[in-house]
């Protein structure tokens, strides 16, 4: 066994973190002088001065830096211990896989995340983004617990969440943005296109009609290539609003907005833990006035 207890290192602590043996006492809530006795008690079983008095303030020697280092793994670690203890008997799951399709949008996830953080200290999330497949086949494949996604594979049920409307974008100016415009129009345009992400069944979404079209790894990609006048693109119009990007939504004579529904869908409904079940919830309140 060590010598040197688990709270003579919690004093020695205290003592840096607050830079005096008052303020270590009032944080402490022990009086100075059992503060002052136990660094004293803790400098003579390691045979070491760790601090010295610069005025009123507690200094770490040279010697005392090391040993403050070493110190805080050991009282990080008893920490890890008593938080594994109590994980273990925690009802709550162990981890959380979250996939989501990079349509969502980016302030409701993080409202989302924020409150749920607040709200639940045991569960670890493992949060990751793809396009189109990608989200569903993490699901199908169960390398995620929960996905948000535009279109629910076959055998699962999911809650729709919202409805994401895709508009035609392209640099402030650029020509297009002089008439209205038609079909006819961007067939010699260059057209952006996000690519699946999923490995298997490869969707391709939205018009394909241009022979001039690029495919881009990811959302913010297109969109900056649309922002930075290499060609036009349908994007979300919640996730452009309101970032003051140099793009203008074409005005076309037919219906340019494309809608997607938004799904959260659980991999196993049936084997649903407490901390699945809060974040769909949250999903369903930050949802309910998009």
């Amino acid at each position: 066994m060590t010598k040197v207890t688990l709270e003579q290192w919690r004093v020695l602590h205290a003592v840096i973190d607050e830079g005096s043996f008052a303020k270590a006492a009032l944080k402490l809530h022990k009086s100075q002088s059992n503060i002052s006795y136990t660094i004293a008690k803790l400098q003579d079983m390691l045979g070491l001065q760790l601090l010295r008095l610069d005025g009123r303030k507690a200094v770490l020697t040279e010697q005392g830096v090391e040993i403050l280092k070493l110190s805080r793994q050991i009282t990080r670690a008893a920490k890890n211990v008593e938080n594994a203890a109590i994980n273990l008997k925690s009802i709550y799951e162990k981890s959380l896989r979250l996939a989501i399709d990079e349509i969502f949008p980016s302030s409701v996830l993080m409202a989302v995340l924020q409150q749920f953080g607040q709200q639940n200290k045991h569960t670890k999330l493992i949060i990751t983004h793809g396009l189109l497949s990608g989200p569903s086949d993490q699901l199908i494949n169960g390398d995620a617990e929960l996905a948000i996604i535009s279109k629910i594979p076959e055998g699962y049920t999911g809650n729709k969440l919202m409805d994401v409307h895709f508009l035609p974008y392209a640099h402030r100016d650029s020509p297009l943005h002089q008439k209205q415009v038609i079909l006819e129009d961007l067939y010699d345009e260059r057209y952006l296109i996000a690519q699946d992400s999923g490995l298997n069944k490869k969707r391709n979404e939205g018009w394909l009609g241009s022979e001039f079209h690029w495919k881009v790894s990811t959302l913010e990609m297109k969109i900056q290539c649309v922002v930075h006048g290499i060609g036009f693109a349908w994007l979300p119009q919640q996730m452009v609003e309101g970032r003051n990007l140099p793009i203008l939504a074409l005005n076309m004579e037919e219906n340019n907005i494309r809608t997607y529904p938004v799904y959260l869908v659980h991999h196993q409904p049936q084997e649903m833990g407490p901390s699945a079940k809060l974040l769909i919830e949250l999903f369903k309140k930050y949802t309910s006035s998009t």
